[in-house]
């Protein structure tokens, strides 16, 4: 999986693709939505970045541009499983829904169904 961390790799990435017009456009579309965020005083995360590019390539499925769908489908986080998050679960062994579902978001963030992840933990501390 593929990130950027700051402004400035996006930058140099955006130079590296001079001569591809779409991902020229779509890397220069990130750099404003970033240059457009609400408080400017606070400098640009990992996560504010990761959030761009998530909202971008939901568009792009939208609109059907495959280029920019693959392009940044190379930076979306891949979602766990259902197994994977029973997995995970299993393997921390802890005993409470709160302890569990920190774990998944301090560990997993943006990569699993809240919802799953919840039954999932009932479901063990039920058959513990």
């Amino acid at each position: 999986m593929k990130t950027f961390k700051t402004i400035d790799e996006i930058k140099t990435e955006r130079l590296a693709y001079r001569s591809n017009k779409t991902i020229y456009n779509l890397l220069s579309t990130l750099l404003g939505e970033l240059d457009r965020r609400p408080n400017q005083n606070i400098p640009v995360t990992p996560d504010d970045i990761y959030k761009n590019i998530k909202k971008l390539y939901e568009a792009s499925i939208e609109c059907g541009n495959s280029d920019e769908e693959t392009y940044l489908g190379e930076f979306i986080k891949k979602q766990l499983s259902e197994d994977e998050i029973r997995s995970i679960i299993k393997d921390v062994q802890l005993t409470d829904i709160g302890s569990i579902m920190k774990y998944l978001n301090i560990n997993y963030a943006g990569q699993f169904d809240g919802r799953v992840a919840s039954t999932v933990a009932r479901e063990y501390i039920a058959n513990r």
